[in-house]
């Protein structure tokens, strides 16, 4: 077994309607040294029974595992990798056939980085793409997202941890199975932000690289799990956050030195993104004032202070979340910016696929 060999997992529950895609985009990579573990949750769609056409593929291994939810589901196929490098391949998503050679091209030109991600495309149900939505995590790094680059894992780790996961999608992402041993698999009680908790676990032990060809495809629709964020998942957003950097505290220590505020610094992006669901902004006043009043009233029954905070700033908020995370980069003498890879990409045509 070569020990450049990439783990590709492949957890399914009723993904039918999907899987011929992403099966065609696993078998047309022209990177060959590669296994696929399916784990399937007892599909009850004709799932399994599409899979059971490659039981003479020595390269497939099949599982059925308990249905026990996504990340339950991720961490089953995690545990048997065997390839020294790992891809998530969720199933409703597809990758250009060229994705494991480029990324892992890119990892062979940037020795330190143990994370690779890319640009990537959004895509409906009919393979169409979907004009794309840059996001916060994006928006932070700006032209940085179209320059192949080494950025420390710190970095990520502040994005990660104050805007957004940086790489927005698993899809994306390519990575050296030792970080599975090194800190673990995904949480299975945070909905479906595990990977941005899991993601910044790995910040804090790896550097990423990042190309800035789209070589991957994130399909929206109405079943995935991303799609409607559970009641209350805001409040237990900042709560998960806290817990996690509270585990982290020894390696927080060890790369930030010993601050006693560092925990507060690290909340600042949960918490304003919590305390914005109060509606408690001018523009709602003026808007929604019917969302403004319940946030009111909401805020003052469980967050006095945050309100009376509110009140004092006259309902304006004083920066933008963007704008306090450049400070803590400069705060935590991050580097800034990433340092450019030399190699060289082709950018993806954008009738590669209609729109």
């Amino acid at each position: 077994m070569s020990v450049a060999m990439v783990s590709i997992c492949l957890p399914t529950y009723n993904s039918r309607e999907f899987l011929e895609q992403r099966m065609q985009s696993i078998l047309a990579q022209t990177f060959e040294d590669w296994e696929l573990i399916v784990c399937d949750s007892f599909s009850d769609d004709g799932t399994w029974e599409y899979f059971q056409s490659f039981l003479d593929d020595p390269r497939i291994r099949l599982y059925q595992i308990p249905r026990d939810g996504l990340y339950p589901g991720w961490n089953q196929c995690l545990s048997k990798v065997r390839g020294k490098y790992c891809y998530i391949a969720t199933s409703d998503d597809t990758m250009d056939p060229d994705f494991l050679k480029k990324m892992l091209a890119l990892l062979a030109a940037a020795p330190a980085a143990r994370v690779a991600t890319c640009n990537f495309d959004f895509i409906n149900t009919k393979d169409q793409i979907i004009p794309p939505t840059q996001g916060i995590a994006g928006s932070f790094f700006g032209d940085w997202q179209e320059v192949p680059h080494l950025r420390s894992g710190l970095l990520d780790f502040l994005v990660h941890t104050e805007l957004s996961i940086s790489w927005t999608t698993m899809t994306s992402v390519l990575f050296e199975s030792s970080l599975i041993d090194e800190v673990g698999c995904f949480r299975v009680d945070a909905s479906f932000s595990a990977d941005r908790f899991w993601a910044m676990a790995v910040a804090l032990v790896a550097d990423t690289a990042h190309r800035p060809e789209r070589l991957a495809t994130w399909r929206i629709h109405s079943r995935q799990a991303s799609v409607r964020a559970p009641r209350g998942w805001r409040q237990r957003n900042l709560e998960l956050t806290r817990e996690t950097l509270l585990n982290l505290l020894p390696n927080l220590k060890e790369r930030f030195g010993d601050r006693s505020d560092l925990i507060d610094w690290l909340l600042l992006g949960v918490r304003r993104y919590y305390e914005e669901s109060f509606c408690l902004d001018r523009r709602y006043l003026k808007h929604s004032p019917w969302l403004f009043a319940v946030g009111f009233l909401r805020a003052a029954v469980c967050q006095p202070e945050f309100l009376l905070r509110r009140i004092r700033q006259g309902f304006r908020w004083e920066e933008e979340i963007e704008v306090t995370t450049r400070k803590l980069l400069d705060r935590l003498a991050l580097p800034w910016p990433p340092r450019e890879i030399g190699i060289e990409t082709t950018p993806k045509a954008a009738s590669s696929r209609s729109t």
